[in-house]
């Protein structure tokens, strides 16, 4: 009676090891497609190569001219136009986007590929000034828009992702006045089950390896285009640079 026992559990866990291909073709499913989760690490399998982001788009108006409105990006409202940075014009000037500091609004712009199916991450820079206890305002949007924006609030020092009209996440932040600002803004999908909403900012320097904001959302994100947006409270200008939009190429 034991032998016959230890024969049964020995089967029963020698058929619970079997996985992978080995499964695969015990069941007549060689050509079967595993579809591999977007937010572990890419990890490279044996004659294969980990999933890499990707520049689907970049901008730094070096290639336009002063005053000129960039043909390839969609104003939403506000008179944006590429100028000289000031403080390097005796230079031959950095050229950047830039929004002036009146009138007093909330004023964005659409750029790059509408980007779906896949993790998408906006990169750009961004510089303003206060004006006595007047601050400046800024936003970063992912998906369109209506899909996620990444909204620093200088005035009430804190960084602030919102979806529609809902506030998901808020963590302190303080802003430094005249001093260029990077961003990084990322949604990976998790198709119906939601999708993983990260950012980090940071001054000139090394990248920090942290996200200063993560979230994880239950509602499913289509995708789209990205989305920058300039409030200039402190009626001083606010610039843009370095606008880049990156795409994970996914294994098909």
């Amino acid at each position: 009676m034991h032998k016959v026992v230890w024969l049964f559990v020995t089967v029963i866990i020698g058929g619970c090891c079997t996985s992978g291909p080995e499964f695969a073709k015990e069941l007549g499913e060689e050509d079967t497609v595993v579809v591999a989760d977007p937010f572990l690490k890419p990890v490279a399998t044996e004659g294969s190569e980990p999933a890499k982001w990707k520049t689907v788009y970049e901008i730094d108006f070096s290639g336009n001219a002063v005053g000129e409105e960039p043909e390839d990006l969609f104003i939403l409202d506000g008179s944006f136009s590429v100028q000289q940075e000031e403080v390097r014009k005796s230079l031959g000037g950095n050229m950047v986007l830039s929004l002036p500091g009146t009138p007093v609004g909330d004023f964005g712009f659409l750029f790059g590929p509408r980007v779906k199916g896949k993790p998408v991450e906006l990169r750009c820079r961004i510089l303003s000034t206060r004006k006595g206890r007047r601050m400046p305002a800024f936003a970063a949007g992912l998906g369109g828009v209506n899909g996620y924006r990444l909204r620093l609030n200088a005035a009430a020092r804190n960084l602030q992702l919102i979806r529609g009209e809902e506030s998901l996440a808020t963590v302190p932040y303080v802003w430094t006045s005249g001093k260029w600002m990077n961003l990084s803004f990322r949604a990976e999908s998790k198709g119906d089950d939601g999708a993983i909403v990260s950012a980090k900012v940071w001054n000139e320097g090394d990248e920090p390896a942290d996200w200063s904001i993560s979230h994880e959302d239950n509602e499913p994100f289509a995708g789209g285009k990205c989305s920058l947006w300039g409030l200039p409270y402190a009626s001083t200008e606010i610039l843009f640079d370095d606008l880049k939009v990156l795409a994970l190429e996914l294994d098909k």
